[in-house]
């Protein structure tokens, strides 16, 4: 019976290690990415929206080829579910990536990396609401130091949105940024609530068919179809808004062009190929592995990291 339980101990901290090596990992991807964004397709004067659409449209077909390959068999939605990976696609990839991206072209990656300690105080918040995890035990020092990490996150996203340049423009672009990539934390914070809640705690109650939970990949491929989908009838704006063109100016030769937005200059193929197959495929299949494992708390607990990341 000793034995029995020792290797059960010794499985579980095993998975455990393994957990905390793919969230340092998804960390590093995504602190790379608000780096890549700002050095190659802000300067090359890249629509936010039709980059984050380019980003999902091509991580589709790639969550679905890793899924099919990692977990068997291609698994499709039934209609019934529809409605909560559309819920996982707005959040996650619509809300969160767009909102990002439109962030650090206001602000910089090192106010972006600030923000995603957010993401943890958000999920906390998130999970207390829909009672997935225990709410902090007040009678104890555990509960208090949980609500004081609450408040000091809350308190510290306040005072940089409330920080102000002198400059009234550079200020403008500044509020407009911090309000954005606050967004972005909530977004994410969301995302992971959702799919802990209505996919990966096997509760009668969701109405979602179990062998979900043990398809992480396929829930990534799912979330990315309907993240997709939903740039690209944001993208319908410039469509139909006459407002397909942009005009650039180039400094170094004093002249002025004008590209299709839906046409990428070749400038933006580094950040793109980064974000699909790092920040997307990558770092967004391993959230969800991690997240059927152990509590949504946990997995959001290492986004400080970023900030170390982008610093170095």
């Amino acid at each position: 019976y000793m034995g029995s339980l020792e290797r059960i101990r010794s499985t579980i901290m095993v998975a455990l290690g393994w957990v905390v090596l793919g969230m340092i990992i998804v960390q590093v991807g995504f602190g790379g990415y608000g780096i890549m964004v700002k050095k190659f397709a802000q300067d090359a004067n890249v629509n936010q929206l039709v980059f984050s659409l380019y980003r999902d449209l091509f991580c589709f077909p790639l969550c679905v080829v890793a899924a099919v390959v990692l977990e068997g068999k291609l698994y499709l939605p039934a209609l019934h579910e529809l409605p909560l990976f559309l819920a996982l696609g707005l959040t996650g990839m619509l809300g969160n990536q767009l909102l990002y991206i439109m962030g650090i072209y206001d602000s910089t990656p090192n106010i972006a990396s600030v923000y995603q300690p957010a993401i943890p105080i958000w999920t906390a918040l998130f999970v207390m609401l829909f009672n997935v995890e225990q709410r902090p035990d007040m009678r104890t020092v555990a509960g208090w130091l949980k609500v004081f990490g609450i408040l000091v996150g809350t308190g510290g996203a306040i005072v940089i949105i409330l920080e102000r340049p002198k400059d009234d423009t550079t200020a403008k672009n500044m509020l407009l940024g911090n309000i954005f990539l606050l967004g972005n934390t909530a977004c994410m914070g969301v995302y992971v609530v959702l799919q802990k809640v209505f996919i990966f705690n096997r509760s009668a109650k969701t109405g979602v068919p179990s062998h979900w939970a043990t398809l992480p990949l396929h829930v990534t491929a799912w979330s990315y179809m309907f993240g997709a989908l939903s740039m690209a009838a944001a993208s319908l704006y410039y469509v139909f808004g006459g407002s397909v063109t942009s005009t650039s100016f180039d400094s170094t030769t004093n002249t002025t062009s004008t590209s299709n937005i839906f046409v990428p200059p070749k400038e933006v193929i580094p950040p793109l190929v980064y974000a699909v197959f790092v920040s997307s495929g990558l770092c967004y299949g391993l959230l969800s592995w991690a997240n059927r494992l152990v509590p949504s708390t946990f997995v959001t607990a290492f986004w400080p990291l970023q900030v170390v990341v982008t610093v170095i």
